[in-house]
């Protein structure tokens, strides 16, 4: 039996999917996941309630970094363990450090990371919401 999460572990926040996922696989079949190194954060791992609240637009600017018919979509974002990540679908041809060295370069006080994996048929989030949603 697989035992999900509790909300003071992790929050998670599936990104609603309004797209023809049929239509977007063969687009995008590359999984990018940016971590983003929280540095407040509470005794559990989430962050402190005004820097996360601070961070609503810094996690728009990720999102519509990649976020086009052409690049990429946002699948999920979960925040857990002092760490947010972002789990976006894109094109072969998007370069992340590209696409996010103004992020890096605006904010530098926060951290960013991201490694790119190989899932033509979205394994990663079907099996993801099959066991977490």
């Amino acid at each position: 039996m697989t035992t999900k999460p509790s909300n003071t572990d992790k929050n998670c926040f599936p990104v609603p999917i309004t797209f023809s996922v049929k239509k977007f696989r063969p687009k995008f079949p590359a999984l990018v996941v940016v971590t983003h190194q929280l540095s407040r954060v509470t005794s559990n791992g989430l962050p402190e309630a005004d820097y996360n609240d601070a961070l609503i637009h810094f996690d728009h600017d990720v999102r519509k970094a990649f976020e086009s018919p052409q690049r990429g979509v946002t699948v999920l974002i979960e925040t857990f363990a002092g760490k947010r990540k972002y789990y976006i679908y894109a094109a072969l041809k998007v370069d992340v450090a590209e696409t996010l060295s103004h992020l890096t370069g605006a904010c530098p006080q926060e951290k960013l990371s991201w490694s790119v994996h190989s899932d033509a048929e979205w394994n990663f989030i079907t099996k993801y919401s099959e066991e977490f949603l």
